[in-house]
């Protein structure tokens, strides 16, 4: 059992400790490391798109978002050019003419967490995770 004497000095050196680590935090430095580490932003996470048989699928990150028919020609023809493209927020509508909002609503028809609709001037396709 330690004696009265050792539980004091222990307690100062506690104190002491508790002390200099309130400071160090409040300076950003961590004891014995040194300067805090910066943040480091995580990218956005972006759709992928694998063509496989007997269907499609778009994925967002590891997760299934949409399941595709090989048949549906101008779904795919958007999921192409975004893939090809590299997933910018914005492409050129690759549908056939007149069909940007069909295939719109039969992208978005059941999918959660990630949407797609049509830039404003008819002429191109947006993605966002809302």
């Amino acid at each position: 059992m330690p004696a009265p004497f050792d539980a004091f000095v222990l307690r100062q050196d506690l104190e002491a400790l508790a002390a200099a680590i309130e400071a160090a935090l409040a300076q950003g430095t961590i004891p014995g490391i040194g300067p805090s580490p910066t943040p480091v932003a995580v990218p956005p996470l972006k759709p992928h798109w694998v063509k496989t048989l007997p269907e499609h699928q778009l994925l967002l990150g590891s997760r299934v978002m949409k399941r595709v028919r090989p048949l549906a020609r101008n779904v795919i023809r958007v999921f192409d050019a975004f893939e090809e493209e590299g997933w910018p927020q914005h492409i050129d509508d690759p549908t056939d003419p007149g069909k940007l909002h069909e295939t719109l609503r039969s992208i978005n028809g059941g999918l959660e967490g990630l949407r797609f609709r049509a830039d404003g001037t008819g002429k191109g396709i947006l993605w966002e995770v809302p």
